[in-house]
């Protein structure tokens, strides 16, 4: 079988897996990371998987609206970030973006995100990302000015659970001083709980 064939081949898995599983992102898990192994063992095949994924984020190919950032949270291709972004300026200018914004944002996050918003989907990306040895730099993202810095540190602490033990004290000073919006305060609030199994005091 041709790589190109196999690509194909495990793209339909994929489509199979959400429609015969709908809700339930695990049975796709085995495919989309066969498809990472695929394009990491071909490397002189990258052309042709970057014109399929550019496809796929582009909606001119069918696929899970999971498989894009999926394989682009590792492989971080320049060019599919682009189409993507390219297509929702161009679907902004004719007012018809709505259903596309949400999928744009879904994507950019699997480039941007220090610690990715869906790593605790997958079991891949779990063992990947939510793991303590990543709690220290997290800790240093609560100081962040940015909210979406801030909010990226409080979500994983919170998926990282009890071995997060090290950011207790960072989150409880947040939760004491943090004056911007409350909607942060509340998620401080969660990962405390997640990691300790208590409520936080009053801030």
């Amino acid at each position: 079988m041709s790589v190109e064939d196999e690509f194909e081949v495990l793209r339909l898995a994929v489509i199979r897996a959400d429609d015969e599983h709908m809700g339930d992102v695990r049975p796709m898990e085995p495919p989309l990371v066969k498809i990472l192994d695929l394009v990491r063992n071909h490397p002189a095949k990258q052309k042709f998987f970057e014109e399929q994924f550019v496809r796929m984020a582009t909606w001119d190919l069918l696929s899970p609206p999971e498989l894009v950032p999926f394989c682009m949270r590792e492989l971080r291709w320049p060019g599919v970030l682009r189409a993507v972004r390219s297509k929702y300026d161009l679907l902004h200018s004719t007012n018809s973006h709505a259903r596309y914004m949400n999928y744009c944002s879904h994507v950019t996050r699997s480039y941007t995100d220090f610690v990715w918003e869906d790593a605790g989907m997958w079991d891949y990306y779990r063992a990947k990302e939510l793991v303590p040895s990543v709690v220290p730099a997290l800790v240093e993202h609560l100081a962040s000015d940015s909210p979406d810095v801030v909010f990226n540190a409080l979500f994983a602490l919170e998926e990282i659970g009890p071995p997060a033990t090290y950011a207790v004290p960072a989150i409880e000073k947040f939760i004491r001083t943090w004056r911007g919006q409350e909607d942060l305060r509340a998620r401080a609030r969660l990962a405390f709980k997640a990691i300790t199994g208590k409520d936080a005091s009053a801030g």
